[in-house]
């Protein structure tokens, strides 16, 4: 639909000594060739593998870029031309959501029961069920950029 789409992720769990950062960096390299392989791409991804609790030097205690901030967002403002006015950020978390709004992107928060336990405190502007139906509200609602 003529959307250019980024990955904006929290990815803790070096920083919490349960896998190397490779391990990580290839699970993401065969996510991004799952995807393309369906004609997805994507304009970059952005992942913070740092955690305030983690236990691995130089991953540990507290980040700019670990949502909510909307950190990634402004690197994607600043880098790629994307304008939050016009976009969106799709995911399952409030912290997703909080990240979005303090980004100036319109939001969707996913409502599943892996996440439950992770939302109810912030205000999407939208919900849905799945990311089908959160591409469905997109594409009804408009913005050439989504973020998420």
């Amino acid at each position: 639909a003529g959307f250019e789409l980024f990955v904006i992720s929290n990815q803790p769990s070096h920083a919490k000594a349960k896998t190397s950062l490779e391990n990580i960096r290839e699970i993401h390299r065969r996510f991004e060739a799952s995807l393309l392989g369906q004609g997805v791409r994507f304009g970059d991804c952005y992942y913070c593998y740092h955690h305030p609790k983690g236990v691995t030097p130089g991953f540990s205690g507290p980040c700019e870029c670990r949502k909510p901030s909307p950190f990634f967002i402004q690197k994607a403002v600043r880098e790629r031309g994307v304008e939050p006015g016009r976009s969106w950020m799709v995911g399952d978390r409030d912290t997703d959501v909080q990240c979005g709004a303090d980004g100036g992107c319109r939001t969707v928060l996913i409502l599943n029961g892996h996440s439950s336990a992770h939302h109810g405190k912030s205000r999407p502007d939208f919900t849905a069920a799945s990311l089908s139906e959160a591409v469905e509200i997109i594409l009804k609602n408009g913005g050439p950029s989504a973020v998420g």
